[in-house]
């Protein structure tokens, strides 16, 4: 019975070696420049200089055959004849062993559909066509595969934006959060994935809803008019994941700063900390916003000062116009609001003249960062003041 069976598993080994070596020679692979594709795949990971651009220039000169040809290597499976052979392992013989591992081996498999991602990520949009498999792809269970897809993906342009939203549905958060990163690769394109990006802010939770507002804030203009009505919700947590966002969307978001100005004054302490952070990013001229970041110089939260004090040192004009109250503030019990406003007063230069005499104190501080930004802003108005001297001598020449 066992002689049987050793028989059975020869002939089929032989079968199996002999599909692989016909299939080995009657593929034909894309060409280029005499050099076969998988030649060129390899070459993106050549350190000889200029290699791997002659690989990328070559690749998108093969084109649609490359892609074809890439994305057939991403649709293959385990063959069920790999499985047969894993399961009998101990009864075939030591001879066929290596040539069947060589022909059916599931760690090269992964290996090859990697460098083919990597083959299309460096394709770019020439790679369209491949974009359906890379969408297969990018659900794998292979975090590294899944990721790989989703960089080609993000590279193939608007067109696999389609393919990416399905891919918020999915229920593993490495493949979401995968598809999160693509669509924010791909900035103000990815604007039709606003809607589902919003929804996930306000109905979930975990750190999905992080990938989600990171994803938005990169998207950019097309993402305000979804982010803004959530400064109202109800829900603390969906209106410091908004602010958040459109913190990071920048100066674009300028229109919304009235929106966000309120937050400033919100019972959560992390929502009055994001709107701070929010205001200093996208509006650093407007005397609305900056009367209201003064305002919350005087937040309860130590965090919430400093943060204001900060985001005041890059508004010289408001400085100048409360110059009493920023030397004030030199005296503040908390170190970091000291700092904060020696550090305004330097920015200002020589209009901060009748601060130097508080600064000089501030040199025997028992805060080393204290003294340090006390010291840069002495240096700072003194220079400013010298400079002046030599513009009015020069005039009056």
């Amino acid at each position: 019975m066992k002689k049987k069976a050793v028989k059975i598993l020869l002939g089929l080994a032989l079968i199996c070696i002999a599909t692989g070596v016909t299939a080995h020679f009657l593929t034909r692979e894309p060409t280029y420049q005499g050099r076969a594709l998988r030649e060129w795949v390899a070459d993106l990971k050549n350190p000889r200089p200029g290699a791997r651009e002659k690989a990328v220039a070559a690749l998108n000169a093969m084109g649609h055959d490359a892609a074809h040809e890439l994305s057939g290597t991403l649709k293959k499976k385990p063959a069920l004849m790999t499985r047969i052979t894993q399961s009998a392992a101990n009864l075939t013989p030591e001879l066929l062993k290596k040539p069947l591992r060589r022909i059916f081996n599931q760690t090269r498999l992964v290996t090859d559909k990697y460098a083919a991602l990597q083959a299309l990520q460096a394709m770019g949009t020439n790679a369209q066509s491949a974009i359906p498999v890379l969408g297969q792809l990018l659900a794998d269970r292979n975090v590294l595969l899944s990721g790989a897809a989703a960089n080609a993906l993000a590279k193939a342009g608007p067109a696999s934006v389609p393919v990416l939203v399905d891919a918020l549905e999915n229920g593993d958060y490495n493949v979401r959060a995968n598809a999160c990163n693509a669509l924010g690769e791909l900035g103000t394109n990815s604007a039709p994935a606003v809607p589902r990006l919003s929804r996930i802010l306000v109905d979930e939770t975990g750190p999905i809803v992080s990938s989600a507002s990171y994803t938005l804030s990169r998207i950019g203009a097309p993402a305000i008019p979804a982010l803004a009505p959530l400064l109202i919700h109800t829900n603390s947590t969906v209106r410091r994941w908004a602010v958040h966002s459109l913190g990071y969307v920048g100066p674009r978001a300028q229109p919304v700063v009235p929106q966000i100005i309120p937050l400033l004054q919100d019972t959560n302490v992390q929502i009055r900390w994001a709107a701070v952070t929010a205001i200093a990013n996208i509006d650093w001229i407007s005397p609305e916003s900056g009367d209201a970041l003064l305002a919350v110089t005087k937040d309860p939260d130590t965090n919430v000062q400093t943060s204001a004090i900060n985001a005041l040192g890059n508004r010289p004009h408001i400085v100048i116009q409360r110059m009493p109250l920023f030397i004030e503030m030199l005296e503040h019990s908390s170190p970091q609001m000291r700092a904060g406003a020696a550090y305004a007063l330097g920015q200002t230069g020589d209009f901060a003249t009748n601060a130097l005499p508080s600064l000089q104190k501030l040199l025997n501080d028992s805060d080393p960062a204290v003294r340090q930004k006390a010291e840069a802003a002495i240096k700072t108005i003194h220079d400013s003041i010298a400079a002046r001297q030599r513009s009015s001598q020069a005039n009056a020449r």
